[in-house]
């Protein structure tokens, strides 16, 4: 170690410098800030404060009417509308929120068909696609409400809430009913319309001279 000799004169004054170090202090908390995108898209619990250094802290983040939670972004990921976070650092979370709109479907009459999907929740401008299927002796009309067209197949922009009506119809046959022999009797029915699935009585009277035999075609039996 180094030695100086000095010599003070009365009066004199000695400034002594002594080094200074520089302690970096650690802190004991963090804040956590966060945010919605849109602001209208929901809310977020807690919405930010200060928290001890290392805490777990859970944040879920609830959409708003008319919204849906897509993805967390900043200071945390995923899709989990709840998501824990360690308090490390100040965080800064991001909620994003996606617009949707409703569709709801119905057919008529109630009986004619279903309609899928026949209702839900989408995406504002996504494409939807709508099928229209009739039930046993029914047909499918057309669309009705906030769409049109007759394609049993329906591609929607969802732009709006949708209300949506199939329109579904008894099919109809043509019946026609005739004599094998013009002179062998007759039918109390000889042609028209019937809707499927309706039940028609028809009766046959032989002629005199002639006895009714059996029913042929679309029928069969001998009453």
């Amino acid at each position: 170690m180094g030695k100086i000799k000095l010599s003070v004169a009365a009066g004199a004054l000695l400034a002594l410098v002594l080094p200074i170090m520089a302690v970096a202090c650690t802190p004991s908390e963090f804040t956590l800030t966060t945010s919605s995108n849109p602001t209208a898209g929901g809310s977020i619990a807690p919405d930010g404060g200060n928290y001890a250094k290392g805490l777990k802290v859970a944040v879920t983040a609830t959409p708003s009417n008319g919204y849906r939670f897509d993805r967390w972004e900043g200071g945390a990921s995923g899709s989990s509308p709840t998501v824990q976070i360690t308090l490390d650092s100040n965080k800064q979370l991001v909620a994003q929120f996606t617009k949707t709109f409703s569709v709801a479907a119905l057919a008529s009459p109630t009986t004619g068909g279903t309609i899928t999907p026949s209702n839900g929740s989408f995406d504002q401008s996504s494409n939807v696609t709508l099928i229209a299927s009739p039930a046993q002796y029914f047909k499918f009309n057309g669309w009705g409400g906030d769409a049109a067209g007759t394609n049993d197949h329906l591609t929607i922009t969802m732009d709006s809430n949708k209300q949506i009506m199939a329109s579904f119809v008894k099919q109809v046959f043509s019946l026609q009913v005739q004599s094998d022999q013009p002179l062998g009797g007759t039918t109390d029915f000889t042609s028209g319309n019937c809707e499927a699935g309706s039940q028609k009585i028809i009766t046959a009277s032989p002629s005199a001279g002639y006895r009714f035999d059996h029913w042929g075609g679309g029928a069969s039996g001998t009453a």
